[in-house]
This record gives structure tokens, C-alpha cells and sequence, in this order.
């Protein structure tokens, strides 16, 4: 199933946003076992509440911030950046991981796994004081650091995106991936068949120019390309009426459900190396 057909499955073909995650997104489909999920919240007249989502204002707030990024500007709108980027935001993290918490590779976060917007200036050449847009990440453990699997969302003034998969990881990581990749050729294979199936490929921004040191025997092996990836990462945009029509959440858990063999595959690798 391609990306398209497993996003309209999944919100079919209105293009208003549901008042809840449909449940196919909530890990499994609507025949999944386990606990019922909790409630959506609801406002004071009982009614639920949408998905959360990130009013266009957000966009120009950023793209304010990208022309005028200074301490100054970021003081007289810091209240309506929170109000308008950050918090819209971390909810949607929220959203995204609880959806994401029955299926195979759960990861989670929210408001906790967003990044800090001010810069680190020590040592570099670059002045300004915060990032341009806002930015954070679900993992296996919930925490904003940690080893292993990835899923990276970031907002900025033109969209944003969600990558899913290990990017630059160490070398120890991804040594032990490569492994994985020859020993267990059938399970890297379906992942690769699961993304192509989606219509997504591993982005090949950085590719080595020669096979490590230690696969360079397998030249014209079946997955030499890959094994000359220094990351394993599917990256996908998230244009901006997604996250205004409150779909962003969604969006997000439909491309972790593509990539999922390839974050079990790779976190597995990482958890019991193949020695």
C-alpha cells in the first residue's frame, strides 16, 4: 500500500479533519487488542475537541523570526510564539505518540521531546540566536536523547517534515546495522519492499565514495549501496495545510507505520549486534 492510499484509508477523502484520530491510526486498526484508548478531551460544553493543529499565524511568526532573529524581536513576541509554535506543536507530538503506542514499534513524546529554541553560540560563526524553526523527536524511551531508532519532526515557515530511521548515528551503530544487513538479508529486504511499496526511499543526501573498510569485500553485493549510507533515514515533507487542517499528527503516524520494519530492523541491530 502506497503512502497516498494508507493516508486516504486513513482520513478518506474529505479534506476537513476528523474531531478524533480515526481508528486505524491508533496501532493496529480498529480489530487491535488492548486497553480502549482515553478519552479526548472535551471542552465545557462536552463536545470533543479536534486534533490539534497550528493556525497559520504560526507560519508568519516564523518567517518574522527568519528575517529579525534577534534577542530583541524574540522578547516582544516570545508569548505569542509559545502560544502560537510551540505548544500547538508539542500537542501534536502528544497526539502522534499516543496513536503510535500499540503498534509494533511504538516511540513517543511530546511537549518534553521538543528541543530548546535558543542557539548554542559557543565556538561558531553563526550569531543568531535561535533556530528558525521549532523542532522535536519520538523515541522508544520517550526521551529527548537517546540510542537507537529516531522519528525527527521539525515546523518551519514553509512546512516542515518528518524523517524516520537513524541519522548519523555512531559508528558502532551503524556498523552493527550493515552486519544486520548481510547476516539477515530477508528482513532488510522487506523493509525495503515496505517502503518502496509507500512510495519512499532511505535518503542518500551523504553517501560514502567507497565501501567501509570493513564490508569492503562485499563490492556488487546486492545492498552495497545501502552499506555506503553513513544514515539510515525516509524523510518526508509536511506541507502547511496539514498542519492547519489538523492532520499533521496523522501524517506523522502514517510515515512511522511505512518505515516500521526498518526501525525494528535497525534498532535491533543496535540492541543485539551480530557478531
Amino acid at each position: 500500500m502506497s503512502f497516498s492510499m494508507l493516508w486516504q484509508s486513513l482520513w478518506g477523502t474529505s479534506t476537513a479533519a476528523p474531531a478524533a484520530l480515526p481508528p486505524s491510526l491508533r496501532g493496529g486498526g480498529p480489530a487491535a487488542a488492548g486497553p480502549p484508548r482515553p478519552s479526548v478531551p472535551t471542552a465545557s460544553n462536552e463536545e470533543p475537541l479536534g486534533p490539534p493543529r497550528v493556525h497559520p499565524r504560526a507560519f508568519a511568526l516564523l518567517a518574522s523570526l527568519a528575517e529579525h532573529n534577534a534577542q530583541a524581536w524574540f522578547a516582544t513576541h516570545r508569548e505569542a510564539f509559545l502560544a502560537e509554535v510551540r505548544r500547538p506543536f508539542g500537542a501534536i507530538l502528544t497526539r502522534a505518540s499516543e496513536a503510535l503506542q500499540r503498534t509494533l514499534f511504538p516511540v513517543q513524546g511530546g511537549p518534553a521531546t521538543v528541543f530548546m529554541h535558543s542557539r548554542d553560540l559557543l565556538g561558531g560563526e553563526d550569531t543568531r540566536p535561535y533556530t528558525e524553526f521549532v523542532a522535536g523527536v519520538l523515541t522508544p524511551s520517550g526521551h529527548l536523547v537517546g540510542r537507537g531508532a529516531v522519528v525527527y519532526i521539525q515546523l518551519n515557515a514553509d512546512g516542515g517534515h518528518v524523517s524516520a530511521g537513524f541519522y548519523r548515528p555512531t559508528p558502532s551503530e551503524i556498523d552493527a546495522i550493515r552486519r544486520r544487513m548481510v547476516a539477515e538479508p530477508e528482513f532488510f529486504r522487506a523493509a525495503l519492499y515496505d517502503l518502496a511499496q509507500a512510495d519512499l526511499t532511505l535518503s542518500a543526501e551523504t553517501t560514502l565514495t567507497t565501501l567501509p573498510s570493513t564490508f569492503a569485500h562485499l563490492r556488487g553485493h546486492e545492498f552495497e549501496h545501502y552499506l555506503r549510507l553513513p544514515s539510515l533515514s525516509v524523510v518526508q515533507p509536511i506541507p502547511k495545510e496539514t498542519w492547519v487542517r489538523g492532520e499533521a499528527a496523522a501524517y506523522i503516524v502514517a510515515h512511522v507505520r511505512m518505515c516500521e520494519k526498518l526501525l525494528r530492523f535497525g534498532h535491533g541491530a543496535i540492541a543485539t549486534p551480530v557478531t
